[in-house]
Order: structure tokens, then C-alpha cells, then sequence
């Protein structure tokens, strides 16, 4: 039989059989499970449902909370880790919190309700916070204010080398945010909600006006006064300092 000019469309409709074998399977959202059944979901901000399609970050820093969503129904998160990993309550949208208490690797398994079978997990890797590095958010001026406290890093933009350094302008509409990000010992972030303490520093000069967001992360900071003042921010046991010059 021509396959071309074959009764009936047979050309065309092995043609469309073809494309269809060739697209494979479909990923599932997240990070594909080692066992291939499904797919799990990382998300940061334990206060909102879970949603969209992040994936495991490479490192999670210990101290630290997140929520984990499975892609598939009917199943019950767990890990087999419990001197790293601590499970906390499962939201209504099925995604488990967890909280990091020791570095190391831990796995989260997804074993089916009904006969607790395990039918996939993920490996974390749990890292100690070694430092805090701190960004300046472009073009984020007055972001968060006595009466807007929600602002994330996502908005921040700031990518590359910290700082510890910032000029403000006495009384400018204009005041920076920054926002703090937590290191390992190599010098890569690790992810995960934290906690961070901003405290202004005794024996300061200037007095600053300080701001904090919601997740406590990010801060508004500007100056009511000119000199130079010291911020320290606090993360679990490690600590940075900031340093401001507030001009004219």
C-alpha cells in the first residue's frame, strides 16, 4: 500500500501516531521522585498554599521551615530521617511542613495512605548557615512601610556579590531595601524560611527608621539623621552586620 496516497487517510493518521509515540511521557511538576512516579513540589512560604512547580533547591539551611507537595493524590509524606528532618502539619492543599534541625542528606518518602507502600521519595541536602550576605534591591525604594510589610526576595531582583556598605539620603523619599540571604561554608545560598532578627546597634550616630517585611528577610531602611549607624541581622546562630552612612 502507498502510504501517501493509502485509503481512507492512512498516511496521515500513522503520521499523527508517530508524533504522539515520539513526545514520551509527560514531567511531572517539581523534581521527578527517584523511583520516576511522580513529581515533588518545594515551597518556601509556609503561610500560603502550595502551588506552581518549584523544584528540591540544591541546599535547604538547617533552622529552617518548608513545605513539600507531591504530585500525585493520596499520599502521605514522610521521612525516614527524623534526627534531620521534623514533620509538621499537612495543609489542606496535601503539601507536609517540614523543619530542618540537622545538616546532612535526608529523604522525604510518599507512601500511599492506604497501605503506607512507598511509592517515591527525594533526597535534601540540609546545610549549616555559615554567613549572611546582604543585597540591595534596585529600583525597591520605600518597598516596605509601616503600613505594607509584604515584600519577598523574589521581588528584591538582586543577584551576584552582597554588601555590607549602604548610603541613604537624610529624609529622601527614596530609602533602600535589602534583603538578607543565608550562605553555606562554600559560599552558596541555601534556601528555606527563616527568621531574621534586625536590630540597630548601640553607640550609632545616626538614627535610622527601619522597616521589616512580613517574612522578615527583607527591610526598608532610611535615615532621620546624618552620621553613620550599624544594623546587626540575626539568622539561628550567625550573624552580619550592616553599615549605613546617612548623608545630606
Amino acid at each position: 500500500m502507498n502510504l501517501e496516497n493509502g485509503p481512507k487517510g492512512g498516511a496521515t493518521v500513522l503520521g499523527v501516531a508517530l508524533v504522539l509515540c515520539a513526545c514520551g511521557p509527560l514531567e511531572p511538576a517539581g523534581t521527578p521522585g527517584a523511583l520516576k512516579e511522580g513529581g515533588f513540589v518545594y515551597c518556601e512560604d509556609v503561610t500560603a498554599p502550595c502551588a506552581g512547580e518549584a523544584t528540591i533547591p540544591d541546599g535547604i539551611a538547617v533552622g529552617s521551615r518548608f513545605k513539600i507537595q507531591y504530585s500525585e493524590p493520596d499520599v502521605r509524606l514522610s521521612t525516614p530521617d527524623s534526627t534531620k528532618l521534623e514533620v509538621g502539619a499537612v495543609d489542606n492543599d496535601g503539601s507536609t511542613a517540614f523543619h530542618a534541625i540537622e545538616a546532612g542528606n535526608a529523604s522525604v518518602e510518599a507512601r500511599l495512605t492506604s497501605s503506607d507502600k512507598l511509592l517515591d521519595f527525594v533526597r535534601l541536602d540540609l546545610g549549616d548557615i555559615d554567613s549572611l550576605e546582604f543585597r540591595t534591591c534596585p529600583r525597591a525604594f520605600n518597598a516596605i512601610t509601616g503600613d505594607v510589610k509584604s515584600f519577598t526576595r523574589a521581588e528584591c531582583g538582586a543577584s551576584g556579590s552582597g554588601t555590607t556598605d549602604v548610603d541613604v539620603s537624610l529624609g529622601s523619599g527614596l530609602a533602600p531595601t535589602l534583603c538578607a540571604f543565608a550562605l553555606d561554608s562554600q559560599g552558596t545560598e541555601l534556601a528555606g524560611r527563616l527568621t531574621f532578627d534586625w536590630a540597630p546597634n548601640e553607640g550609632s550616630v545616626a538614627e535610622l527608621e527601619m522597616f521589616v517585611a512580613d517574612d522578615t528577610r527583607c527591610a526598608t531602611v532610611g535615615g532621620l539623621t546624618q552620621g553613620t549607624a550599624s544594623v546587626t541581622v540575626l539568622a539561628g546562630t550567625t550573624s552580619g552586620v550592616l553599615n549605613f552612612t546617612v548623608g545630606p
